[in-house]
């Protein structure tokens, strides 16, 4: 009920149809409308980061569906980065929220793209960046990136972000670097196991993405210290330090329902990641606490 559609390929056809006329320029974007369950919300009234980068799956995938109808291409999310902002007010159940997206950057066979979610009153609420390569299964089935045509790349060009325009809003603020990550050695340590279960999957028959960041967050907000900045936060009465004010999430490797996941995070809960039994890396993450 919370999200704009079913995460698969007939609900990203039919948005795609609605996108073509919306989607006309960089500087105008794509607004959509999401709505909101309470559990998206944090205690401490910030919308939750991986819920925040989930209502943008059918929007960036039906914006791609759109310009690229090949029946075989498919679209991996290799990264996403999300950045906390404004709260929403404490007694007040947000019904939803306004969303607006952008192509930042397209290269041979990505696109990244940039937008922002907006309470009724114009407040920003989360900034995010997303990642995604378009695929393709070569005749001997295994699957690669595939680069966009000419006439794709004459189709998504006119609606990247002027270069001019890079360091404005319209960024959002999400092409930084994560604050509060430090650069010295790590020490990590595994948090929990777990295994893939069925409902981790997603249409396209691999662990959801979105699954990857809850579990990669659990295991650094488990791993943080109790200090200072994990107290109560502006007197609210919550812990800052259980919800990621801001994040960036790597995806190394795709895989299946069967998968023991091995959660790994540093002492103090700045970065993260998840192997297979084998230590093969599934994914890497960075995190900022309490901001």
């Amino acid at each position: 009920m919370h999200r704009i559609g079913l995460r698969s390929s007939h609900a990203a056809s039919r948005l795609a149809a609605s996108l073509r006329s919306r989607f006309s320029s960089a500087l105008n974007g794509l607004s959509f409308v999401a709505s909101l369950c309470p559990l998206d919300i944090s205690p401490s009234g910030h919308l939750r980061g991986h819920c925040a980068l989930q209502l943008f799956d059918n929007p960036c995938i039906g914006v791609l569906r759109a310009t690229c109808q090949h029946p075989q291409d498919d679209f991996f999310c290799v990264s996403q980065i999300f950045s906390t902002h404004s709260p929403f007010p404490q007694k007040a159940a947000p019904a939803g929220v306004q969303g607006s997206l952008y192509i930042e950057s397209l290269s041979r066979s990505s696109v990244t793209f940039t937008g922002g979610l907006q309470q009724a009153d114009g407040n920003l609420v989360m900034s995010v960046s997303r990642t995604f390569v378009r695929v393709r299964e070569d005749r001997t089935g295994t699957v690669r990136s595939h680069p966009f045509n000419d006439g794709e790349r004459s189709a998504l060009a006119p609606h990247v972000i002027p270069a001019a325009l890079n360091s404005r809003p319209l960024r959002f603020g999400c092409s930084g670097g994560i604050e509060g990550c430090s650069d010295g050695e790590d020490v990590f340590g595994t948090v929990f196991t777990v295994p893939s279960l069925p409902n981790f999957e997603n249409s396209g028959r691999h662990l959801d993405h979105g699954v990857l960041m809850g579990l990669a967050m659990d295991a650094a907000a488990l791993r943080r210290p109790d200090n200072d900045e994990c107290k109560v936060k502006a007197g609210e009465g919550a812990r800052a330090g259980t919800t990621a004010a801001a994040g960036k999430i790597t995806y190394e490797k795709s895989f299946g329902v069967g998968v023991e996941l091995v959660c790994f995070a540093n002492e103090t809960g700045q970065r993260s990641r998840i192997e297979d039994a084998k230590g093969v890396v599934l994914c890497s993450a960075e995190w900022s606490w309490g901001r």
